[in-house]
């Protein structure tokens, strides 16, 4: 099985055991949760919640704060199936960047995510980097298998910075 990160716990919330964690994943994603992984033991989700950019989650045997304090700065993973349909970070992360007409624009280098839109910095084929925002329209299409990244060449001309 697969592993991903899926959220990093920040510290205890409550005195009943509930973790609050900083999400890696959309919110969507954390409302079917049914395990997790913690230093590869598994937990059963009981509950949890999506509030203000945070997610609170409860798992079976956290049942104090004492027992969540134990957690404090541990990553969450999640079984990579359970993201079948999904695109992750992880997946653009080393993609190779074409536009719709196959001609190579560079390397995807790394994904930084802000509240408004993530950031992809891409490594150009003349070795000059690009930050371009993610926005509708731009990728049309992934293929995470093949490393493979398709963007919009015109939405990628007109808003890529070059650093």
């Amino acid at each position: 099985m697969e592993k991903i990160c899926i959220a990093k716990i920040l510290k205890p919330q409550g005195i009943k055991g509930e973790l609050k964690c900083k999400p890696f994943t959309d919110e969507n994603f954390f409302q079917n949760l049914k395990e997790v992984f913690i230093h590869d033991k598994r937990f059963d989700v009981l509950s949890s919640v999506y509030r203000f950019g945070y997610v609170y989650i409860t798992l079976n045997g956290v049942n104090s704060r004492n027992d969540a304090e134990k957690f404090r700065n541990l990553d969450i993973y999640a079984d990579r199936s359970i993201f079948e349909e999904a695109i992750l970070v992880s997946d653009l992360e080393n993609c190779t960047v074409l536009d719709e007409f196959s001609n190579t624009l560079g390397k995807v280098t790394g994904v930084e995510q802000y509240g408004s839109a993530d950031i992809l910095n891409i490594t150009l084929n003349s070795g000059k980097t690009c930050s371009i925002a993610v926005t509708s329209g731009l990728i049309l299409k992934v293929l995470p298998k093949e490393k493979l990244l398709i963007l919009n060449r015109q939405i990628f001309d007109e808003q890529k910075i070059e650093d």
